[in-house]
Formats: C-alpha cells, structure tokens, sequence
C-alpha cells in the first residue's frame, strides 16, 4: 500500500493533485474533516460526543483525531486503495501521530511525504481567483478554469457560484505566515526520519500531477 503525506502552502494545490490520484491511480484522500462530520453525523454515542464538540466552536483533541484514523486506516488496510493524507498533520504533535499509527499498520507501506513548493505571487494568483458551484461543489478558477458560460456552473448548470470571504490579499498573507511557522518542524521531523520529496508547483497542474507521478514512480 503506498502512503502519501501531501505538505504544502494554501494555493499550492495540494487538493488538485490529490483528485488527480484519486481519480487516476486508485488512491483515496484521508480527510479529518471528512472522519469527523461522518462520525458526528452517526449518532453513536462517540459520534454525538464529537458532534458537541464542533457545535460549541471548540478544537477537537488530537486524541480524538488520534482514534478516527486508526479506526480508517485498519479499515482501509485491509484494501487494494492506496492513501493520501492532504491537509494533516498540521503540527508536529499531528505528525507524530501519524507515524505511530503507519508505524502499526500491516503490510508492505511505502511512505512518502511530498512539499509542494510555491512562490507567494502564485499563491496570490491562485487563491483569490478561485470559485466553485455551491450546489455540486465543482472547483473554477478565474484564470485557470473559468466557466464556459459566465457564471453558470458547467456540471450541474446552477448559477449559486461563490467565493470564499477569506480569499483575499491580507488574509493569504498571514494563512501563509502560519504556514511557514507551522510546517518548519513538521518538515524537521520528517527529514529526520527520511526522505522529503520536494515538487515545484507553480507550473500547470497537469505538469504537476507528472512530475509527482515520476517521481513517485506511480
């Protein structure tokens, strides 16, 4: 089963890439996000425990993240899909978990942590043109992917097509001095344990998603 553990600023396209190997080299993408809104929507007593959680505004415990990915990550052992981990960990505690529970998993892993390196004018770019259908959730971009007809969503036709009110200049500047505070000893920590692949990823995403095929060897 091979592993991979998607690093990268917001606007390198980390969830662009990860669609790709989904849709292309039979991967699926490990969302926390994903684990706690199914878990929460459940009904179980864990489920409503976590449920409140969210409800109140607080931070989930690492804890808590801790079990839904050992729980997800037997489950998709015992598969032929491959794994993507895009957007987690975020700090180093995250990632030590992380590694605790590859650590455990049987089989035969191959783990790979991929940097998504970008310059901030391409972030820029990137974020504030973006958009996507509110309804069938299809991802547009201003430059990159606009819509055949203005304004009308080219999957489903719905003209309900948003943006979000934080993709802007100020905000992007400090998402990416967090990110620079956050992702310097999560990347210490995986060096120190092996191999980052670094990939350049201000090119087109299609020449991205080739370049991570080859040297992933995929």
């Amino acid at each position: 089963m091979k592993i991979i553990i998607f690093l990268g600023a917001p606007g390198a396209g980390k969830g662009t890439q990860s669609d790709l190997l989904v849709a292309n080299n039979n991967f699926i993408k490990v969302s926390t996000g994903d684990l706690l809104r199914e878990v929460s929507a459940s009904g179980s007593n864990f489920g409503n425990k976590i449920k409140d959680i969210m409800q109140s505004g607080s931070l989930v415990s690492d804890e808590i993240v801790e079990k839904l990915l050992k729980d997800k990550l037997n489950e998709v052992n015992n598969s032929d899909a491959n794994i993507i981990f895009d957007g987690f960990p975020r700090t180093i505690v995250q990632a030590e978990i992380l590694n605790d529970i590859i650590s455990n998993l049987e089989g035969n892993l191959d783990v790979s942590v991929l940097l998504l390196n970008i310059d901030a004018d391409s972030v820029f770019e990137r974020i504030v043109g973006r958009f996507n259908c509110a309804d069938c959730k299809e991802n547009y971009h201003d430059k990159f992917k606009p819509t055949k007809v203005a304004d009308v969503c080219d999957v489903c036709g719905s003209q309900n097509l948003v943006r979000r009110a934080d993709d802007n200049r100020e905000t992007i500047v400090n998402r990416l001095k967090s990110f620079e505070d956050e992702i310097a000893p999560i990347l210490k920590f995986y060096r120190n344990i092996g191999d980052v692949v670094e990939i350049f990823a201000g090119n087109h995403f299609d020449d991205v998603y080739k370049d991570i095929i080859n040297r992933l060897e995929l």
